[in-house]
């Protein structure tokens, strides 16, 4: 079976579209019931979520997404979902969630959150404003987080 090959650590950062620190910052201000969402969903330890750029880097050039496994150099560590749940505090239920290609026009959750914006190419920044538009929190609220839970993205650098 091939492996992963060991890169050593080259103080080089990794490029990302919407940084962790973002979702830090839209949790940042948040009323109880937010926050009180938030902590239903599981996602509460995701409040103090930091991860150095250098780091990221590192992590992502040694992940092997196939074989879901890490190679840090004298080992290799299978990465499972609860390591990622221990880690990082990410909710780990019983459901499980399958991503879907494309969703349908015709998917009414889809279309609720879609009519709460005024543009018809929403950003980042248009969905956290809405999250923290939503005081009382709601459905709504927690679809945003999510969305902005998931948008979360990194691109190697050179």
């Amino acid at each position: 079976m091939d492996r992963q090959p060991f890169v050593p650590y080259t103080n080089t950062e990794i490029k990302t579209r919407n940084e962790p620190k973002n979702l830090c910052w839209a949790l940042q201000g948040l009323t109880d019931a937010q926050i009180s969402d938030i902590r239903d969903m599981g996602f509460e330890s995701l409040k103090s979520l930091s991860i150095p750029r250098r780091l990221g880097y590192w992590l992502l050039v040694n992940y092997d997404h196939k074989s879901n496994e890490l190679n840090v150099g004298n080992r290799i560590i299978k990465i499972k979902p609860s390591k990622v749940h221990d880690v990082f505090g990410v909710p780990m239920g019983k459901i499980t969630i399958s991503e879907k290609r494309k969703v349908s026009k015709k998917d009414v959750i889809r279309e609720e959150w879609r009519k709460q914006f005024i543009w018809e190419k929403i950003s980042f920044e248009h969905v956290i404003e809405k999250l923290k538009s939503y005081r009382k929190g709601g459905t709504l609220f927690k679809l945003n987080f999510l969305v902005v839970f998931n948008v979360i993205e990194f691109s190697r650098q050179s």
